[in-house]
């Protein structure tokens, strides 16, 4: 777990240091906006699972969630989609050829991070026991991640509607973009000053894809929680980070088997 951890915050750092202009960074033909997408209504057992399983995380039932978890869940990327996105942030962030990306992460061809089970699951987020000694983010209950999760709708893998994959920003992030992030919300605060608390004037974005102007800034030893973002016409401004996404974020799995529907993957990227 620990080099996953590593490539993650490595990756977004490299991310931070970048400095962003929209004009380079995305084709004219690139999508600009990522809308909700929401398919649980075609499968009604689905639906029914899913509301059951978020009164459960409002609950923080752990006897119910536990029920849920398929014996062999996913708890980590596999090498594809993790070398896809090292390399895209590489190349994005430091003007990196195809070729020098591949080259810089031709490691992860021999190394699969997946990590799967049941007890493993139960070991990092029930028991918060990470497998170094070092702070992860295992420490945190599960519920806030999983609700999030479970808000933000979600589509269907297969014809057969047994596989439902969430959230919608996994599903449906466009392949031919640039974007580090989706807001997800319709008419959200876009402050033009981090400190402005009461601000007199402000834009508001809906459901946009935005670029990510800094990572981490501390306020009083916390990360605040507004974000400086780019948009892609260029505008740069702060928004509260509940209503940001990235596409590698956590994102589930269900699958239908059994007779019964199983969380059968919880991990980053998708």
């Amino acid at each position: 777990m620990r080099i996953i951890w590593v490539l993650t915050l490595l990756t977004a750092s490299i991310v931070a240091l970048s400095r962003l202009n929209a004009d380079d960074r995305c084709g004219s033909n690139a999508p600009s906006k990522l809308y909700p997408v929401d398919e649980a209504y075609k499968n009604p057992s689905f639906a029914e699972f899913r509301e059951r399983l978020k009164c459960a995380c409002a609950a923080r039932d752990t006897a119910f969630l536990l029920e849920c978890v398929s014996g062999d869940i996913q708890l980590g990327p596999s090498k594809g989609p993790l070398k896809k996105s090292s390399m895209k942030m590489a190349m994005k962030s430091m003007n990196l050829t195809s070729a020098q990306a591949e080259s810089s992460f031709a490691y992860l061809d021999y190394v699969d991070h997946t990590q799967r089970g049941k007890g493993l699951f139960i070991r990092m987020w029930i028991d918060h026991r990470p497998a170094t000694s070092e702070p992860t983010i295992f420490s945190i209950p599960i519920w806030a991640y999983l609700g999030e999760v479970l808000s933000l709708g979600g589509t269907f893998a297969d014809d057969k509607l047994t596989v439902f994959r969430a959230p919608y920003v996994w599903t449906r992030w466009p392949s031919n973009t640039n974007y580090d992030l989706a807001v997800v919300g319709d008419y959200v605060m876009m402050k033009h000053s981090r400190y402005d608390e009461e601000p007199e004037s402000c834009d508001t974005l809906s459901y946009d894809l935005v670029y990510r102007a800094d990572f981490t800034v501390l306020v009083g030893g916390e990360p605040d929680p507004w974000q400086q973002i780019l948009t892609a016409d260029g505008r740069s401004g702060f928004v509260l980070g509940r209503q940001l996404r990235s596409p590698y974020a956590f994102g589930a799995e269900f699958t239908f088997f059994n007779g019964k529907w199983w969380i059968s993957r919880f991990s980053q990227y998708p």
